[in-house]
């Protein structure tokens, strides 16, 4: 898997049924069971998400979460694959790790941002075990939308992915509703 870029669904499956790098270990299906998911499905559709996370339990985690929220989702390992994946691909959201190797998630940011549009449109949210004050407007200041703390508080991350996809449901026109 290294050196590919971005990593597709199968990718993310094999990684979560262990065939994972040495020492990472797999992430147990009781922990993903226990996390709640949201009462209701995605609104607005399924969103297509981009995970750029380099630590493969957080990738584990965050791809089971989210793929049971009933997301679609790709995973770059560090940031100069995410803004590889942005250029390829369409993404309505990324979630963006800040620390990672290559190009840091900051970095990534800005030059996703600097971008064509639609490219640089995309909502970002930072991930991030750095929930100091002033950290918020940092990345408000590198191009992100919003941040969520590591550890993820699942509620608090699919409720923030439920706010974009109803704003993207209520600015597409019913021609745009089907990519």
């Amino acid at each position: 898997m290294k050196g590919r870029g971005v990593l597709g669904r199968a990718d993310c499956v094999r990684i979560y049924a262990g065939s994972t790098a040495p020492g990472s270990g797999p992430v147990k299906a009781s922990e993903v069971d226990r996390v709640p998911m949201p009462a209701v499905a995605p609104v607005g559709g399924k969103l297509k998400i981009l995970l750029a996370e380099d630590n493969k339990i957080n990738q584990k985690s965050a791809f089971a979460l989210l793929g049971r929220a009933g997301y679609a989702v790709d995973v770059a390992e560090n940031g100069r694959q995410a803004v590889d994946a942005v250029m390829q691909a369409d993404y309505d959201v990324v979630l963006m790790d800040v620390q990672m190797p290559d190009l840091d998630g900051l970095e990534a940011t800005k030059q996703i941002r600097g971008l064509p549009a639609p490219k640089c449109r995309a909502p970002i949210i930072a991930l991030t075990a750095h929930a100091m004050a002033g950290a918020r407007e940092q990345y408000v200041e590198a191009g992100m939308d919003d941040h969520v703390s590591k550890p993820i508080e699942p509620a608090i991350l699919l409720g923030k992915l439920t706010e974009i996809a109803s704003r993207l449901a209520a600015s597409r026109t019913p021609d745009t509703l089907e990519r």
